[in-house]
């Protein structure tokens, strides 16, 4: 029944009442100093979370019966899973979690198998959420390696990809380039740091289109090795297909697999979205002064309004690139630290002590990340931070794009690649677009300047 709790004043659902007849919510009971109970097993006062124990001594309890199937006996390969969730810091969420139907099986499964804990049996669990969060508590925790999920996940995809291909011929050329074009770089990507999300995306809409290439010869009554110029440049009629499919038929070509063709220039188009520069600077302005805004949210959304940075850059930025000295606080984007100004070092500031996943089972650490994700040691994703820029009322893309614009206009090439993480090319590409930008711009302040002459002359 809801009635206003005496606690928070807040109408709810009253779970318990104090002696003296307070109602209290259940949250107002857990910190009520009057529920505060001897634990029956270790002696600490606190609010019991059944049976006369308290929550660590209930978690103990009830993942020794669970990992030891009713037994009390848990199987050495098991050990290390024990102590890992028994090492949570707040072992009350850690037993609502895991008292979940769904936990429950993946964990009977756990205490069926046999040997040492490895990432093959976490991949045999489901639901799969509840596998790759117990993977990363067990890899946070050091019971299992660490390893890149995007590319495991990516060779997974590619397996399951080629398993629907019939022709044996065709199967081996998209292996072939899917093998030695995409997945030897990014193994050797991945043993420096993980791939990203939107490099895993990229190679799978490239073998994608290989296949869909592959198919559309075949309805056509022709296989590669004899594919003509006029096939190519009927394939290419279609726009969306000629930066997906051009890797595959470059790489077909080297390797001798068609003859000699003409492939169209592929050339990069001036950005033509942009946000109005008031709108910009208003959205900076509430960053900066909105407190009603998570923490994160407003960092990120300053380092796309200011800086120009993409949102899959600034979810992957570790925590050790932000540095505080005397002389102030700096951001490292790429080679050379940026000085943040006043209030931004103090958003900065804030962001990074306030850093910790958003699940609260594991070991107790601080993230690695200066944006935590939901899963314990990954980072928060692209899709998730654009979810929030966006609830946030911002135009991204525009108002990267404007940014961008500006930090070109303002920097030589060799400085913006320093300091953005730019490469020269990139950098001197934006600094041509600005200034044909800003040619533009100034032609059409003389083109309203002239139009609004001619109407006063009318008008008199």
């Amino acid at each position: 029944m809801r009635r206003t709790c005496d606690g928070c004043d807040e109408n709810k659902f009253i779970h318990a009442r104090r002696p003296d007849g307070a109602r209290l919510c259940r949250w107002c009971q857990i910190n009520d100093p009057a529920w505060a109970k001897p634990c029956g097993t270790c002696g600490v006062t606190e609010h019991l979370f059944h049976r006369g124990l308290c929550g660590a001594c209930a978690l103990a309890e009830w993942l020794t019966d669970v990992l030891s199937a009713g037994t009390g006996a848990i199987r050495p390969g098991l050990a290390p899973l024990y102590d890992c969730l028994n090492a949570t810091p707040d072992p009350v969420a850690t037993i609502l979690w895991l008292r979940r139907p769904s936990p429950r099986r993946a964990l009977a499964e756990l205490v069926e198998a046999v040997g040492p804990l490895t990432h093959e049996q976490i991949d045999a669990l489901h639901p799969r959420f509840f596998a790759q969060r117990l993977r990363g508590v067990l890899v946070v925790a050091g019971t299992l390696p660490p390893r890149d999920e995007h590319l495991v996940e990516l060779e997974d995809w590619l397996c399951q990809r080629l398993a629907q291909i019939g022709d044996p011929a065709e199967r081996g050329l998209v292996s072939g380039f899917a093998q030695w074009h995409h997945l030897r770089r990014l193994r050797k990507d991945s043993a420096r740091q993980p791939i990203s999300q939107g490099q895993a995306q990229v190679v799978r809409r490239e073998i994608g289109m290989a296949i869909r290439l592959l198919a559309w010869l075949r309805e056509h009554d022709r296989s590669l090795d004899s594919i003509t110029q006029l096939h190519v440049d009927s394939w290419f009629t279609v726009r969306s297909r000629m930066r997906a499919s051009l890797s595959f038929l470059r790489w077909c070509v080297r390797q001798g697999h068609v003859g000699s063709l003409r492939f169209p220039t592929q050339t990069q188009e001036q950005p033509k979205h942009f946000t109005d520069e008031d709108q910009r600077w208003h959205a900076v302005r509430r960053f900066l002064h909105d407190d009603t805004l998570p923490t994160p949210v407003r960092f990120a959304g300053l380092l796309v309004l200011l800086f120009g940075q993409p949102v899959a850059r600034i979810c992957r930025l570790p925590a050790d690139r932000l540095e505080h000295t005397e002389t102030g606080t700096f951001l490292r984007l790429a080679q050379q630290a940026i000085a943040l100004p006043r209030p931004l070092d103090i958003l900065a500031t804030d962001l990074a002590g306030g850093r910790r996943g958003w699940a609260p089972v594991g070991p107790e650490t601080v993230s690695p990340w200066l944006f935590p994700g939901a899963l314990p040691g990954r980072h928060l994703s692209p899709s998730m931070l654009g979810r929030h820029l966006r609830d946030a009322g911002r135009d991204i893309r525009g108002a990267r794009n404007l940014a961008m614009l500006d930090q070109a206009a303002d920097l030589p090439a060799a400085v913006a690649s320093q300091l953005l993480g730019l490469s020269v090319r990139q950098a001197t590409r934006w600094g041509e677009w600005a200034a044909a930008h800003r040619a533009a711009y100034a032609a059409e302040l003389v083109r309203r300047q002239v139009q609004k002459g001619v109407d006063l002359n009318q008008s008199r």
